[in-house]
């Protein structure tokens, strides 16, 4: 029962009296079984735009939330059959409700069901709308007995039209993992893991029962307080309850349908502390560092942490940094104090120490392989600025010969909030750069021929607020005029070997090495000075964010500068090779000769049968075509070079051996 008051006893204590526009309540009808993070990055998008009024619930419900098979999870609730069928969906498109609110003219049929495509703009609706109910929660969980207790209040700012209003309290559960079809429409929530995906604020339990307890008074002064118990269960519907990533989410509904304002909250957990850490990296090379974090909850005052093999071997901070100094495998230590107590464990061999192999760069395998490295948030470095560069080495092998097969190479480029600056290979090897600012889109393109396949080659684009450059190996080859501020979204991820266009891939076939983006628009000399990172990356001005490529395996690349770490997806060991970039220089100053076959001629062309190729005596010659196949492969090479029998068409001669390479383009007709 409801205990209704009114405004000359009111009492309240978290919800605010003055009006306000409504909060957004988002359900999205998920599945793991079909592309639901195509909606889940639009949602989350505008959650973190606005953090303080956009709020989701995950209900996994219809056919596609039906596990295909053992690897999926099944996150339906009792709940979710009732929730969607009152949405009047089409079953062929993404189901979400904003406000379960109609919008004619965006709705699948006549009722509240959207598609993905509709779900910002509603939302922007939703959110100029005035509220006559204000309605705020406060929550905690005892650890003692898991019993979660909800304390809600509303109060209405106006007269509802209905004389009946229903309030709602829903428990979600952030952080399930586990297989989802489609991932990469939603790359921040992707995990190393293959087809591993971090599901967030998904239903797990409805506290005011399906559709809400009635509330009986709805005219302005009217204020409700009540109270909701739960005894949390270690599973719900066969999935485990993770006590530390549970959230509550409140609204009052005209009906079933029709929700005029919501919050959230997150429990406070009472009793002894629940230890969390997290660290930046667990497998790293001798002599490097990493960053420790106690998330531990429930009211930490102390900490103490023990690292030994490490420096310092202690530390009563809430992030120490560590240094590793010898190969091997190390315990990490944490105890936390709170009011209630104090927990410790011992987290056994939690950190991977191995010995430096070499210098490593990714090796990417193209539109055949959806590999590319996101580093989550990154665009929280650049946004809404208009001083900014990014830099990296490439070694491209393929010449595009679709327009499916465009290579990413590096960027953001999410079509959502308007938040990109990349480059792209287009056709042959042509590029693209572009930046989307809040004055326009703009543009530069380069001709076929600009990057050379099978060399090494550096890149950078850089914005001033006046113009997009960009560069290749310290020389300008492509400018537009350019102005206004960069979007101002920091979820976006920077991708790296790959470009992702809403639901669609574009993945970069060949090598990519010494990454780079920094907070001010490089000079042509800077460029050239900072071709290779010479220096303790943490003391050069501007540089944000700095990969190397050189970690000793796992499947998290390091920054070197601070702490926006890559997300390497569907990469394997296989993926990281060594790398000549930057070390040439340093090592010996004959490791890579890139003037070594400057007097290669390869003749006739277009050539019928025999292929001549001088000046190369002992190298290795290959015939590629447009695929990236090579069709004839010549070791020890003695000058001439059979192609009667490869069919007719563009191909590449890649001239190599141990410390340098050249390509040169042939045509081949009979």
């Amino acid at each position: 029962m409801l205990a209704v008051l009114y405004l000359s006893s009111v009492s309240q204590t978290i919800v605010s009296t003055v009006p306000e526009n409504k909060k957004v309540v988002v359900e999205d009808y998920s599945g793991v079984m079909w592309d639901s993070p195509y909606s889940h990055i639009r949602i989350q998008h505008q959650q973190y735009k606005y953090p303080e009024n956009v709020f989701a619930i995950y209900i996994h419900e219809g056919e596609n939330a039906i596990p295909g098979s053992d690897d999926y999870l099944d996150l339906r609730t009792e709940w979710g059959p009732a929730l969607l069928a009152q949405t009047d969906y089409n079953s062929d498109y993404l189901t979400t409700t904003v406000n379960r609110h109609y919008f004619p003219g965006y709705a699948h049929n006549e009722g509240t069901a959207i598609g993905a495509n509709s779900i910002i703009e509603v939302i922007d609706m939703i959110m100029l709308e005035s509220a006559y109910v204000n309605v705020a929660a406060e929550a905690e969980i005892d650890l003692a007995t898991n019993l979660l207790t909800v304390h809600v209040e509303a109060y209405y700012t106006g007269n509802s039209p209905q004389p009946v209003n229903f309030l709602n309290v829903a428990l979600v559960q952030n952080d399930i993992y586990g297989w989802q079809v489609g991932r990469f429409s939603n790359p921040n929530y992707c995990t190393t893991e293959e087809e591993e995906y971090r599901q967030q604020s998904v239903l797990r339990h409805l506290l005011a029962g399906q559709f809400g307890e009635a509330i009986n008074n709805t005219t302005a002064g009217s204020f409700i307080d009540e109270t909701y118990t739960y005894v949390i269960p270690d599973e719900i519907e066969d999935i485990p309850v993770d006590i530390t990533n549970l959230g509550i989410v409140v609204f009052v509904a005209e009906s079933a349908q029709e929700i005029i304002n919501g919050n959230v909250c997150l429990p406070e957990l009472t009793g002894a502390p629940i230890l969390k850490i997290e660290a930046s990296m667990l497998e790293v090379c001798e002599g490097e560092t990493i960053k420790f974090t106690d998330a531990s909850l429930s009211g930490v005052t102390s900490r103490t942490w023990s690292f030994p093999g490490g420096t310092p071997s202690s530390s009563t901070e809430i992030s120490p940094v560590v240094l590793y100094a010898d190969a091997g495998d190390y315990d990490v230590t944490l105890s936390v104090t709170n009011a209630h107590g104090t927990t410790e464990h011992t987290y056994t061999a939690y950190v991977e120490v191995n010995v430096s192999s070499g210098t490593f760069c990714l090796d990417f395998e193209g539109w055949e392989a959806d590999q590319w490295v996101n580093a989550p948030y990154a665009s929280s470095l650049i946004a809404g600025t208009d001083q900014f560069t990014m830099t990296c080495w490439v070694f491209p092998r393929f010449y595009v010969d679709d327009w499916t097969h465009f290579g990413g190479i590096i960027g953001f480029r999410e079509l959502i909030g308007g938040m990109e600056f990349y480059i792209l290979q287009l056709y042959g090897t042509s590029m693209e750069a572009r930046i989307v600012t809040d004055d326009d889109l703009f543009t530069l393109s380069t001709p076929d021929g600009t990057l050379e396949l099978y060399e090494y080659q550096h890149l950078a684009l850089t914005y001033d607020g006046s113009n997009l450059k960009l560069y290749l190996n310290a020389e300008l080859v492509g400018e537009t005029a350019a102005t206004g501020l960069y979007g101002t979204n920091g979820n976006i991820g920077l991708n790296v070997g790959g470009t992702l266009i809403g639901n669609y891939t574009w993945t970069f076939d060949g090598e990519v090495d010494e990454v780079t983006l920094w907070t001010k628009a490089l000079t042509e000399e800077e460029i050239e000075q900072y071709m290779c990172i010479e220096q303790e990356p943490t003391t050069i001005d501007g540089l944000a964010l700095y990969y190397d490529f050189s970690e000793c395996g796992g499947s998290i690349v390091d920054d070197k500068v601070g702490y926006y770490q890559g997300t390497m997806l569907d990469i394997t060991d296989d993926n990281r090779v060594s790398s000549v970039v930057c070390e040439y220089t340093d090592v010996d100053e004959n490791a890579f000769d890139e003037n070594a076959f400057d007097k290669v001629v390869v003749y006739p062309n277009p050539v019928k049968n025999i292929l001549n190729i001088t000046n190369c005596e002992g190298a290795t010659v290959e015939i590629i075509n447009v695929t990236g196949q090579a069709v004839i492969t010549k070791t020890d090479f003695n000058g001439t070079i059979d192609v009667s029998s490869v069919p007719d068409g563009f191909y590449l001669v890649k001239v190599a051996n141990e410390r340098s390479q050249i390509v040169r383009k042939i045509n081949i007709q009979k």
